[in-house]
């Protein structure tokens, strides 16, 4: 893993919630399909947000990856591009880096998230 830099640090992730004024942020929880002819997963993940500091940040994307039918098992990623900085303040100038995010685990599937 490469470290993001100095002064940063995500401090929560999350697919929705809401703020301390009770404003929803964020997205749709996370939904995808499994092709069980090409052993592939596909999850939106667009709900897929980052608080670090002030900057709340939208960093989903479409995660693609691949699927063990024999155990459930999967790998999915999907890249974004991380802001970083403050255009006010001049001791922290604003960076883009793309970031990519991998998931693993074990899925237990319902039938209706086949796509066969």
């Amino acid at each position: 893993m490469t470290p993001l830099g100095p002064m940063m640090a995500i401090q929560t992730l999350y697919t929705s919630s809401t703020n301390k004024s009770g404003m929803f942020v964020g997205g749709p929880a996370p939904s995808g399909k499994v092709n069980l002819k090409k052993n592939t997963i596909t999850v939106d993940m667009s709900g897929f947000f980052a608080k670090h500091g002030p900057m709340v940040q939208n960093l989903g994307g479409i995660a693609e990856g691949t699927y063990d039918p024999g155990t459930g098992g999967y790998s999915m990623s999907w890249s974004a591009v991380l802001t970083q900085g403050s255009p006010t303040l001049s001791n922290m100038p604003v960076t883009f880096r793309t970031v990519t995010f991998t998931f693993t685990g074990v899925a237990e599937l319902a039938d209706e998230k086949l796509d066969d």
